[in-house]
């Protein structure tokens, strides 16, 4: 069903969006940088809209607001190598990617060259 240019469907005597392949694009594409709030806002659906899609697809948001420790080393001028070996001694604040062997940065807690 068709509603202002927007498809619906029943599911369970519910009616509901469907989500375009642009939508799941977006999504996916701005999964690492944007929270779930802010991509519901930009494609007008709800937070929790976007987490179920999100899990139905499998993609599983991780502490969005940390960092990798190649783009760390570009803003702080240090090596991953070094950032790691702080990191593991606990001199700045960082935390492990769950089932690897990568460490995810905190923006603000990077030391400044």
């Amino acid at each position: 069903m068709v509603i202002d240019g927007i498809e619906y469907k029943y599911v369970h005597g519910r009616l509901l969006r469907t989500w375009t392949i642009e939508e799941e694009y977006f999504m996916l594409a701005h999964l690492t940088v944007w929270s779930d709030a802010a991509i519901a806002r930009h494609l007008k659906r709800t937070e929790e809209a976007v987490k179920r899609y999100r899990w139905r697809l499998h993609q599983h948001s991780f502490n969005q607001h940390l960092i990798a420790s190649g783009l760390a080393a570009e803003i702080t001028g240090l090596t991953p190598q070094t950032l790691t070996k702080m990191a593991r001694k606990k001199r700045i604040k960082a935390k492990r990617k769950p089932g690897s062997s990568r460490w995810l940065f905190y923006p603000d807690a990077l030391p400044v060259s």
